[in-house]
């Protein structure tokens, strides 16, 4: 499993590279698949490491073909937005993303 992260990883670093995007990417890692915590405590770092600044975030909706299926592939979306509004200097925005 190990490896299977590590090139995964390593693919999506070399997407970004060729993207020449000048937003830097940041990869966080997470136990046990929970994204919720991880996510906050980074933005709480970032926003503590440059006070004042408007931080903005944005989270992908998946848009399934089964109504259902949105219902399983959402909730975690719902509970970040939820998590990451708490503060009131963010903007937190959700973008479709069809499967």
């Amino acid at each position: 499993m190990h490896d299977f992260v590590s090139i995964n990883r390593e693919k999506l670093q070399e997407k970004w590279r060729q993207s020449e995007s000048d937003i830097p990417l940041e990869i966080i890692d997470s136990p046990y698949r929970s994204v919720i915590d991880p996510i906050v405590d980074f933005v709480a770092q970032f926003e503590e490491l440059h006070p004042g600044v408007f931080t903005t975030v944005i989270i992908p909706a998946f848009v399934t073909r089964k109504w259902w299926d949105g219902l399983l592939h959402n909730q975690t979306t719902l509970f970040l937005k939820t998590a990451l509004r708490a503060k009131k200097s963010r903007v937190v925005t959700t973008v479709r993303y069809y499967l």
